[in-house]
């Protein structure tokens, strides 16, 4: 049995949300919010503002996300994750 690291762990759940946007799927991503998951968007965006709870963005944000972001023209280059912080880093030149 593979223990995966809480690194390894982040890694994972960042991949996971990408794919799901990539493949139409990102309400597949809402078993991974923690319940104390907290939003903080733009006003300019149409659930901007500062919510609190895992309820408001699995049935507010994770259905309306690809009327805003095209997830189809994202990918990054590496995943870096240090415990319970990971981040997809894009290399252009």
């Amino acid at each position: 049995m593979t223990v995966k690291t809480t690194s390894e762990q982040s890694k994972s759940v960042v991949d996971a949300y990408y794919q799901a946007g990539v493949q139409g799927r990102l309400t597949d991503f809402a078993p991974y919010l923690h319940p104390d998951f907290s939003t903080t968007a733009p006003n300019y965006l149409p659930w901007g503002g500062v919510h609190a709870g895992a309820a408001f963005f699995r049935h507010e944000v994770l259905p309306n996300l690809p009327d805003v972001l095209d997830f189809s023209r994202f990918s990054y280059d590496v995943l870096f994750a240090e415990q319970e912080v990971a981040s997809p880093v894009r290399t252009v030149f």
